[in-house]
Parts: structure tokens; C-alpha cells; sequence
């Protein structure tokens, strides 16, 4: 078995104890993310969910479905925050006529052991 996973700019930062403020570090992500998780402790959840693959590189055993109408962002939150952060071979689109079978080209490609 070959691992081919490259870390990330972003994994390769030295971690710190620092606390950053989404509204005042990021504002305009945060704004992306008000709109596609409306609800505060949600939008939390998601965020914390986010920080604790980056720190611990490990699966989280979950995932987010974002559903919403066209032009709420989710593309925009795919292709310009979640794949520079986590790589594109890490993150990948799938549409529901996609999982119609367990028998599918991205369950195949997946490695359930490691990210």
C-alpha cells in the first residue's frame, strides 16, 4: 500500500495556542459560512469539526451535506477554502446520483485507515 497524501501550506504551519476570532481573522469566509449554516452553534460545530482534522489529521468518522439553493456558496466554499486547506485529492464534490450504489468509483478510491 503506497500513501500518496501531500500536507497542505496550510498543515504545514506550526500549531500555536492561539485563538482566532472567525469575524475579525476571517470575515469574509465567515460571511460564506452565515449563509450556508445560518444557525451560531451549527456554524461552531462546523468550525470545530474543521480545526480538529487540521490539528489531529485524523477522520472525524463524519461528514457535512450542504444543501441549499443555487448560489448559496457551496462551490465557493469547496473549490477556494476547503481544497487549499485540505488538498484536492482530499476533497471531492459528489452529488447524490453518485452514492446510488455502495459500488462506486470514490468508495473505491477512499482509504478508510487514514486521511
Amino acid at each position: 500500500m503506497f500513501n500518496f497524501f501531500t500536507p497542505t501550506e496550510y498543515m504545514k504551519l506550526n500549531k500555536t495556542e492561539e485563538f482566532l476570532n472567525p469575524v475579525k481573522e476571517f470575515p469574509h469566509i465567515y460571511r460564506l459560512l452565515i449563509n450556508l449554516i445560518p444557525k451560531y452553534k451549527e456554524r461552531k460545530r462546523f468550525l470545530n469539526w474543521l480545526a480538529g482534522i487540521l490539528q489531529t489529521r485524523m477522520k472525524q468518522q463524519t461528514a457535512w451535506v450542504f444543501k441549499s439553493d443555487q448560489g448559496a456558496g457551496k462551490n465557493l466554499m469547496l473549490s477556494f477554502i476547503l481544497k487549499p486547506l485540505f488538498g484536492n485529492k482530499q476533497v471531492t464534490m459528489v452529488n447524490d446520483s453518485q452514492l446510488a450504489s455502495e459500488f462506486n468509483p470514490l468508495v473505491t478510491e477512499c482509504d478508510t485507515n487514514s486521511l
